[in-house]
């Protein structure tokens, strides 16, 4: 292979590289040898040094909300007022299509912040999942968001900053799994 072939064969894959989550390409680049991470960490940081927006290269990006109209109000904001951290915790425990079907539910405050701590990967398998989510029908949805939102523990106000706080998920937390 020529130099020019190699290089633009490095270069393409810096472009894949920089659209991956940044513990993807962290993993990947610690699988070379140090003269290839070297060359393609110089090429990431050109792409970087360019502007050239991740997703462009590849990422993903978070999936439209469905429809909640005709959902129970109270469930909604209930759900709405959790942090990203605590969402996270509670989805991991969940299998990937109700993960899906929730992310997608709402237009959720923490939707992009859950969204975007998630691996590549991981965003990518919850996509293939979103069809399937927006098949589900009026009441089951209804019934996993009354569960969801069930499964909250009650919701504290932080008199340092007056903003809502949720408690750390139980372990028996267990919608949508009886």
């Amino acid at each position: 292979m020529s130099e020019r072939e190699l290089e633009g064969r490095l270069r393409s894959a810096a472009f894949s590289l920089h659209g991956l989550h940044w513990r993807d390409r962290r993993w990947l680049l610690r699988q070379l040898l140090p003269a290839w991470r070297q060359r393609l960490r110089g090429l990431l940081r050109e792409l970087r040094s360019l502007g050239v927006e991740p997703a462009l290269a590849g990422g993903q990006d978070l999936p439209p909300s469905l429809a909640s109209d005709g959902l129970e109000a109270g469930s909604l904001a209930l759900i709405d007022q959790a942090t990203p951290e605590h969402m996270r915790r509670l989805l991991a425990q969940q299998p990937e299509s109700l993960q899906a079907f929730v992310l997608c539910l709402h237009d959720w405050r923490w939707r992009k912040a859950v969204w975007d701590g998630w691996s590549w990967l991981h965003r990518r398998r919850l996509l293939e999942q979103v069809p399937r989510a927006g098949q589900l029908r009026p009441a089951l949805a209804q019934a996993l968001l009354h569960a969801l939102a069930e499964s909250l523990p009650a919701l504290n106000v932080d008199g340092r900053s007056g903003t809502h706080a949720a408690a750390a998920p139980s372990a028996s937390s267990t919608w949508g799994r009886e």
